[in-house]
């Protein structure tokens, strides 16, 4: 019953909260029209340059891990974050044209890494993909 403007992040690699299982079916459930996500390739559910005893030494050394700086991801949270609060607390409608999949898009241009920016005008395909899913997974289940 959530109908204030929200946006959701989430990480594609996340083992702790999958986005296709904790961000997906929930973003669809939210009423209002002003809703977003986030989702960023590659990252996982932690900031790898804060841990500590090795990991992250560890982590850069595995020769088929990689994952996005935590600079890049920063920088697309902040531009983000910027469009969303400056148009839904500031009401600065100067700032909506970020709010579209088209300005991930330009974010992710020449980066390895790239963002999604998922919008109520996509929640529909959204829940009706989630559906077809499940009735392939039920006829999977029975084959």
């Amino acid at each position: 019953k959530i109908n204030i403007p929200t946006i959701l992040y989430s990480g594609s690699d996340d083992p702790a909260a999958p986005p296709a299982l904790e961000q997906a079916l929930p973003f669809t459930w939210l009423t209002t029209s002003n809703k977003y996500w986030v989702l960023v390739e590659g990252q996982a559910h932690v900031n790898f340059t804060e841990l500590d005893g090795g990991i992250k030494q560890t982590v850069e050394h595995m020769t088929r891990l990689s994952l996005p700086s935590q600079e890049l991801i920063d920088d697309y949270v902040n531009a983000t974050n910027l469009a969303f609060f400056q148009v839904h607390l500031a009401g600065n409608e100067d700032y909506r044209p970020y709010l579209q999949s088209a300005y991930a898009e330009y974010l992710s241009q020449n980066q390895t890494f790239k963002v999604s920016f998922i919008t109520n005008a996509s929640s529909n395909l959204l829940k009706e993909t989630i559906e077809e899913f499940k009735r392939e997974h039920d006829r999977n289940a029975i084959n």
